[in-house]
């Protein structure tokens, strides 16, 4: 979940009044594209179960579809990273905009984040028409995106369980990624299936996934492993008001993986659930969950937003209770366009207690919708 919508294509010689308007999409799409979530599992007439790897492709018919991953990277001195990659894909753009010489439009966000010397290098990009046109395989997770000055692809690995190669590149470094796992997908909501306003979304994460790989920062190579988190989620739906959530990726310690969300407003204001995956039992949904704002907070010098950077997490089904602090403050993703656009999406770490006994963690936190406008 805590998707940055979809993007646009824009072709920046038209100049920024243009991309302005087309700005304006995306900042809808970001305040609206999750628009709520049930209380509970939902079956609909339409439902069919999520199968892999085939759904791990491009579902055509479907007009909103996203695939996001991020991860806890170390290289072999020490030194701690978090990424994310995102690509995004929204259908039927001439609703908003009939003006719009294309009807499907794509976006990728990129990010890096040096947790060891508290440095964060982040890219935001939309697909030109010069670019050329993206691959998307509706076969298998096979994708390949370019939005100079930065590239992404993600490929299916050939062989037994869920494996990919994913490669990223940006002004500040790249990244060449293996990650896999043998653990069934966590759907979430409990079924793999939620409501968005008034239409539906699937929604599956594969947690748990063992990442090796190489990273090249300011032109060092570096080895690198870790843990990442992969979502993907497509569906139909009418736009409705969403303004806000945060939403967070849990691992702990001892294989025990969660995703929590929480409404901040529109429709589902206050809403909360957690969707839990187990080592060695079967899933589990709740919407008993606590994700709560502690007192530490940063205020952004570019947006001016304020975000929090501290939370208290309850989810008393599992027994869990702890305190998620960010690695480093300022993992901000700004869209230099449009700042309704503008989100906070980075790397964490989790402490507490699980039934009683210690217990830790690496966490991705997403905060959308905090931009009130003005400054």
């Amino acid at each position: 979940m805590g998707r940055e919508p979809s993007g646009t294509l824009l072709r920046r010689s038209h100049g920024w009044d243009r991309a302005a308007r087309w700005s304006r999409i995306a900042a809808l799409l970001l305040g609206l594209c999750l628009a709520g979530i049930p209380n509970g599992p939902i079956v609909s007439s339409a439902f069919s179960p999520i199968r892999l790897p085939a759904d791990a492709a491009l579902h055509p018919k479907s007009p909103n579809e996203w695939w996001y991953v991020t991860g806890h990277l170390r290289d072999p001195a020490g030194t701690h990273y978090g990424f994310e990659m995102v690509t995004f894909k929204f259908g039927n753009a001439r609703e908003l905009d009939p003006f719009l010489t294309v009807n499907t439009l794509y976006r990728i966000d990129l990010a890096i984040t040096d947790e060891t010397h508290k440095h964060f290098y982040p890219t935001v990009e939309y697909i030109l028409p010069s670019s050329g046109t993206p691959v998307l395989s509706t076969h298998a997770l096979t994708l390949r995106m370019t939005a100079p000055p930065a590239f992404l692809s993600f490929t299916t690995e050939p062989g037994t369980g869920l494996a990919y190669r994913l490669s990223a590149r940006m002004p500040s470094g790249s990244l060449d990624l293996r990650v896999t796992t043998t653990r069934p997908p966590l759907l979430e909501g409990g079924n793999g299936l939620e409501r968005i306003g008034d239409g539906f979304s699937y929604y599956y994460s594969l947690t748990n996934l063992i990442t090796t790989g190489t990273l090249i920062l300011h032109g060092h190579k570096l080895a690198v492993s870790g843990l990442s988190w992969m979502d993907h989620q497509w569906g139909r739906w009418t736009w409705t008001t969403q303004k806000g959530w945060d939403w967070m990726a849990i691992q702990l310690a001892n294989g025990t993986s969660l995703s929590l969300v929480n409404f901040l407003s529109g429709p589902r204001s206050g809403a909360k659930h957690a969707t839990i995956s187990f080592a060695q039992a079967p899933q589990l949904f709740t919407r008993d969950a606590v994700m709560t704002p502690l007192g530490r907070r940063w205020t952004s010098p570019r947006s001016h937003i304020t975000y929090p950077t501290s939370w208290k997490i309850a989810v008393p089904a599992i027994g869990l209770k702890a305190v998620v602090t960010t690695s480093v403050p300022n993992q901000e993703v700004v869209d230099q366009v449009d700042p309704f656009s503008t989100y906070w999406e980075g790397s964490g770490r989790l402490s507490g207690t699980l039934r009683g006994k210690p217990i830790s963690g690496l966490t991705y936190t997403e905060l959308a919708g905090y931009y009130k406008g003005g400054t």
